[in-house]
């Protein structure tokens, strides 16, 4: 599951994978950031290997490709929090309690995620914690804070460098390493690329 909340409204997000690849992580920004109708200046993040490749001896972080490329492509700030503590644990606790407890049936995870974003939208009637006005109320606020949606969202997958061979086909394998060899044709002008 892949989840976003705005720190000063609560207003959530929430969309379910079968796993936690790189592809379900960047489509989880992509449709959060479409969801809410822009980018937040600031995302704020555990230590997932998805988005990190090292954590460097000052405390920065070295990105993984596909983090760097969803970053420079909606041009918000990443942020690190420490693992195990705060926000991000909190937003799946939640998530589960408000948006999974009774377990929802759903014929396909289109289904589940129409689902989940409709629970979305309706938590943003509701108030949180002391605050006096709703959610939605709060997000607005939140969104005029926002960069622009950019015109073309990023594509989510995962992009791995190959050749083209003389007999127009890709060979590439499965992550892990040992799973089948994948060949894929292309068209003959793109042969020996």
């Amino acid at each position: 599951m892949a989840g976003q909340d705005l720190p000063q409204s609560d207003a959530p997000f929430v969309k379910a994978y079968p796993a936690e690849t790189t592809e379900a992580f960047l489509d989880g920004h992509v449709s959060a950031f479409a969801f809410f109708g822009g980018v937040p200046l600031s995302v704020l993040y555990d230590n997932l290997k998805i988005a990190v490749a090292k954590i460097c001896g000052d405390g920065k972080r070295e990105r993984t490709r596909a983090f760097t490329e969803l970053v420079s492509h909606y041009l918000f700030s990443d942020r690190f929090g420490r693992p195990g503590k705060g926000k991000v644990e909190g937003l799946v606790k939640d998530a589960r309690s408000n948006f999974l407890t009774p377990i929802p049936v759903a014929a396909s995870f289109d289904d589940l995620n129409d689902m989940l974003a409709a629970r979305c939208r309706s938590r943003q009637n509701e108030r949180a914690g002391r605050h006096a006005r709703t959610i939605g109320e709060r997000l607005a606020a939140d969104l005029e804070a926002f960069r622009n949606l950019p015109v073309v969202p990023l594509e989510p997958c995962e992009k791995r460098a190959a050749r083209v061979s003389s007999t127009a086909l890709v060979r590439c394998r499965e992550e892990p390493r040992h799973l089948r060899l994948h060949c894929h044709s292309f068209p003959q002008q793109d042969a020996g690329a």
